[in-house]
C-alpha cells in the first residue's frame, strides 16, 4: 500500500511542474505579445492637400459716425421728439428746452437795438453838421452802446441756437439719457445717435502677428449673440500706428467690413470673433503636427522604410493648428510615424 502512495505522490509531484511550467510559458507568451503591441506604431501617409491659415482675433461693433449730443446749459426739456430705436434725418431737431425765457430776451435785446440804432444814426447828422469836440464824445459813446446792443442780440441768438439739440448726422438714436419731456436735463445727459451704415468691426492685432494680415484678406465673423450665425467679411483697414491693449500690450486696430444685408442684427458694442485667413496654398505635401520633432534646431520625421523606421529632416512651410507643409525630405505616399498605439 505504502509503494502505490508513493508512486501516486511522484506521479503528482510530475504533473504539477508540469503544470507551472506550461503556465509559465503562457504567461511569458502574453507579456511578448503585449510588449509587441507596445511597441506598435501609428503612421499616417503624406499626401497632397489644400492647407488654410488663419488668425483668430477677438473685437466688437464701433460706428465710423456716432455722435453723443447734450444740451449747452442746464434748464427744462419742454418737448422731446424722438424714443429710442427711431430713426432720424441729417439736421433733424430731437429736442429742446424751454425757450420762453430766452426768446423774452431776444425781443427785449432787439428792441434796446432799434433804439440805440436811431440814436446812433442821429448822432451821425448831428456830427455832420457840428464837428465840435463835444459831439464827437457823443459819437463814441453812441457807437460804444450800438455795440453793446448788437453783442447782447447775438449772444440771445445763439441761446435760442443751443436750446433746440440738432443731429449733424442722419442714424438711429441709440440712447436718451432722459426719455420724457417736462424734466429738468444736465449738460452731462447724451443723446446718442449712430448711423448704422457705417458700422464697422474693429479688432486688435498683436504686434507679433499684425506683419500676417493685410487689407482685402478673406474673414469670417461670428458674434456672442448669433453664436451659429458666420458672417463674411474682409479686412478692410490696418491701422498704421500702435496702440496699448487692456494689459499693457502692443496692438494694432484693424477694421472689418459689415455686409449691409445684416444691418438689422448689428448693435453698437456687440462683442464677436473673427477668424481671418492669412495664408492659403493648395496641392501641397503635408503631415500632422504630431509627426514633427525638433532637435538640435532641425525639423525631424520618422519615416517608415523597409519596415524600419529612418529620421528624415525637413523644411517645413505654411502651418495650420493641425497639419503642416513639407516643403523638402518626404515625396507623396511616404508613411510616417505620428505617434504609438496603446
Amino acid at each position: 500500500m505504502k509503494q502505490v502512495l508513493k508512486i501516486v505522490s511522484g506521479w503528482l509531484r510530475r504533473r504539477w511542474f508540469l503544470v507551472v511550467g506550461t503556465l509559465l510559458v503562457l504567461a511569458g507568451v502574453f507579456f511578448w505579445w503585449r510588449s509587441r503591441e507596445a511597441l506598435k506604431v501609428e503612421t499616417a501617409v503624406v499626401e497632397r492637400q489644400s492647407l488654410t491659415k488663419t488668425l483668430v482675433v477677438s473685437g466688437e461693433i464701433e460706428a465710423l459716425e456716432k455722435v453723443d449730443l447734450h444740451f449747452q446749459t442746464v434748464g427744462k426739456m419742454t418737448w422731446l421728439g424722438v424714443k429710442e430705436g427711431d430713426t432720424v434725418k441729417k439736421w433733424q431737431v430731437i429736442a429742446t428746452q424751454d425757450q420762453r425765457g430766452v426768446e423774452k430776451s431776444l425781443k427785449q435785446d432787439l428792441i434796446i437795438f432799434e433804439k440805440e440804432l436811431r440814436e446812433h444814426d442821429q448822432t451821425i447828422e448831428n456830427w455832420e453838421k457840428d464837428r465840435r469836440e463835444t459831439i464827437l464824445d457823443l459819437l463814441k459813446t453812441a457807437q460804444g452802446e450800438l455795440d453793446s446792443a448788437v453783442l447782447d442780440v447775438e449772444i440771445r441768438n445763439v441761446a435760442l441756437e443751443l436750446s433746440r439739440l440738432v443731429t449733424p448726422i442722419g442714424g438711429v438714436v441709440t440712447q436718451l439719457d432722459q426719455a420724457v419731456a417736462g424734466v429738468n436735463i444736465t449738460t452731462t445727459d447724451i443723446f446718442q445717435i449712430v448711423n448704422p451704415e457705417t458700422t464697422y468691426f474693429v479688432a486688435e492685432v498683436d504686434e507679433v502677428d499684425i506683419g500676417s494680415v493685410t487689407t482685402g484678406q478673406k474673414a469670417t465673423i461670428i458674434f456672442d449673440a448669433y453664436s451659429d450665425k458666420e458672417i463674411e467679411t474682409e479686412v478692410a483697414q490696418v491701422d498704421y500706428a500702435a496702440s496699448t491693449s487692456e494689459s499693457g500690450g502692443t496692438v494694432f486696430l484693424i477694421k472689418l467690413k459689415l455686409p449691409e444685408t445684416e444691418m438689422l442684427f448689428y448693435r453698437l458694442g456687440m462683442n464677436g470673433e473673427a477668424t481671418i485667413v492669412v495664408e492659403e496654398k493648395n496641392d501641397v505635401l503635408a503631415v500632422s503636427l504630431e509627426a514633427v520633432e525638433t532637435s538640435d534646431g532641425k525639423k525631424l520625421v520618422t519615416v517608415m522604410r523597409g519596415g524600419q523606421e529612418e529620421s528624415v529632416e525637413v523644411k517645413l512651410g505654411i502651418e495650420t493648428e493641425e497639419m503642416v507643409e513639407v516643403v523638402e525630405g518626404l515625396i507623396e505616399g511616404d508613411r510616417v510615424v505620428i505617434g504609438t498605439k496603446k
